[in-house]
């Protein structure tokens, strides 16, 4: 619960990369679309009331403007909010995706090594964070947008109930409670979703890749030369199917499993109705206030419909992970950063060195090796013995994956990659 609670809070984080002006109209529309349902309850109430007045009174007309003029006011206020909050949404999530994108590029491209780029969990982060899926992108900008969607209308729902809890506490208890339980369930159904389409992200990476292989300019000759075209097609959609089967079973066993939703939903708009009615038939309420209660009893069961933004929050947060993956994954030692040091010849220090390319065979294994400043060393070997993985560790193009590589007694890991290049020389070869 407390992880689910952190990770929606980080997503409502990245709408500060939304520019401002659109973020804070998105955030006030919001709060509009879904405050005014309460509103409009109170506005028709007022109405009702006051027209009731009128004719027991027989009063001047005029009387029922003000009701009637807050009324329109609010239901033209709704719906220019609900207008404008699509098209905010759809421009901020945008810019939520173009920083995204702009981050994966800087950090792919900055980080100075290139064992993250050949690292398999990395590219399934690179392929999840843009993953897209027929109309609806998995995106953490969407899901980001989809976040304040659904908390502006958590707080709607509670406004409402305030508004039924000044008749009915227990009923305005019971109608949050429900909604809240039916939303809960059904997105514990359809939760497993998004975990099965992160298991699978390896395999529609490669149906993806098999996609290029057919209509990229790259492979086009010899995929045409050698008839390929068919049996590349055809792998493309077994190994899709592999993995979208999986995804559509699930999706019908959900839609099998509704009856407690549909139970919850149907119960809380039979208590929405009936408890105002037994109010109402005792004399416990007038017929002004059985209006606002049956109006802001419906609007307090809006939350527990689950909308386009539970699926973009569930897809969307797949992609906004890995994008924190990808970040967390930056050589940010800026805590114990080195300053760029003079252009002088270094004393290097292999300190129990194991290096392995991803899980096979160590290359090198505890390797201690000391280079004092002036020293002339050759190192000489089989093919594959070693020799130029000692100089791409050397480089930092690749990280060892135990002990450490010390630069006048300091962590290579903490040095500027690109200052310390300048200091190295690779002599062309002879052959």
């Amino acid at each position: 619960m407390q992880e689910t609670l952190r990770a929606r809070i980080r997503l409502l984080g990245l709408l500060r990369w939304v520019e401002r002006r659109r973020r804070y109209l998105l955030i006030t529309f919001n709060c509009l679309s879904d405050a005014v349902p309460a509103g409009i309850a109170l506005a028709a109430g007022w109405l009702v009331t006051t027209t009731e007045s009128a004719l027991a009174d027989s009063g001047e007309p005029m009387q029922l403007a003000r009701p009637l003029v807050a009324l329109v006011a609010m239901f033209v206020l709704v719906e220019l909010a609900d207008s404008a909050r699509g098209s905010l949404g759809r421009a901020a999530a945008n810019d939520v995706e173009r920083h995204v994108r702009q981050r994966i590029r800087q950090v792919s491209a900055l980080s100075g090594a290139i064992d993250d780029l050949e690292d398999e969990r990395f590219q399934d982060d690179l392929f999840s964070a843009s993953s897209d899926d027929g109309e609806r992108r998995k995106s953490a900008g969407t899901a980001a947008v989809g976040q304040l969607l659904l908390t502006s209308r958590f707080l709607g729902a509670i406004l409402a109930s305030l508004v039924v809890a000044r008749f009915s506490p227990a009923l305005a208890l019971f109608l949050l409670s429900a909604s809240l339980l039916g939303r809960a369930t059904i997105r514990r159904q359809w939760i497993g979703l998004a975990d099965i389409f992160l298991a699978h992200v390896p395999t529609l990476r490669r149906a993806e890749y098999f996609s290029e292989l057919v209509v990229g300019a790259q492979a086009a000759r010899d995929v045409r030369t050698y008839g390929l075209g068919k049996w590349l097609t055809e792998r493309r959609q077994t190994v899709a199917r592999s993995a979208l089967v999986p995804l559509w079973q699930r999706r019908r066993a959900v839609l099998r499993k509704q009856g407690l939703a549909i139970f919850l939903s149907l119960g809380g708009s039979f208590a929405a109705l009936l408890v105002p009615r037994l109010l109402a038939s005792t004399g416990d309420m007038t017929v002004g206030e059985l209006v606002t209660c049956l109006m802001a009893g419906f609007a307090t069961l809006v939350i527990g419909s689950m909308g386009l933004e539970a699926f973009d929050i569930e897809n969307g947060i797949v992609a906004a992970e890995s994008y924190w993956r990808i970040e967390e994954r930056r050589w940010d030692a800026s805590a114990r950063r080195i300053p760029d040091s003079p252009l002088t010849v270094p004393q290097i220090v292999f300190r129990d060195v194991t290096f392995s390319y991803r899980d096979r065979e160590p290359v090198l294994s505890s390797l201690d090796l000391e280079i004092h400043p002036g020293e002339v060393l050759a190192i000489v070997g089989a093919n594959g013995a070693g020799k130029t993985t000692l100089a791409k560790l050397l480089a930092g193009l690749y990280r060892p994956t135990s002990g450490a590589i010390e630069i006048d007694g300091q962590d290579l890991r903490y040095f500027s990659l690109a200052h310390w290049r300048t200091r190295l020389f690779e002599p062309p070869r002879v052959s």
